[in-house]
């Protein structure tokens, strides 16, 4: 007869995977979605401009973010500000495809 290896639950166990999925469950969402803004209130041209520039919440190349673009307006906010290519606020790691370095 094949013998089933079996692990044990433990509290301890459990309790540490349960605040590594927290935590990781907290770092994504935080990375998804926008501090500085709702997009639910944008106005539909706001919206159309972010789709037609490929607008992503996130930069995929930490060189290029809204906050080293010449469109760029700092905000009071730390990590907030307005871009005068979409007409609206954004998060200084954000990036779209009209990025221009600052000079």
């Amino acid at each position: 007869m094949e013998k089933i290896k079996t692990e044990r639950l433990t509290r301890r166990g459990l309790l540490l995977a349960a605040a590594a999925g927290g935590a990781w469950a907290s770092v994504s969402a935080a990375m998804a979605t926008p501090q500085c803004f709702d997009p639910a209130t944008l106005t539909p041209e706001q919206k159309k401009m972010r789709t037609a520039l490929a607008f992503v919440p996130a930069s995929p190349d930490p060189e290029k973010t809204c906050g080293g673009c010449a469109f760029f307006v700092e905000a009071d906010l730390s990590d907030c500000g307005v871009c005068r290519v979409l007409n609206g606020p954004v998060e200084t790691r954000s990036h779209c495809s009209s990025w221009a370095p600052r000079q």
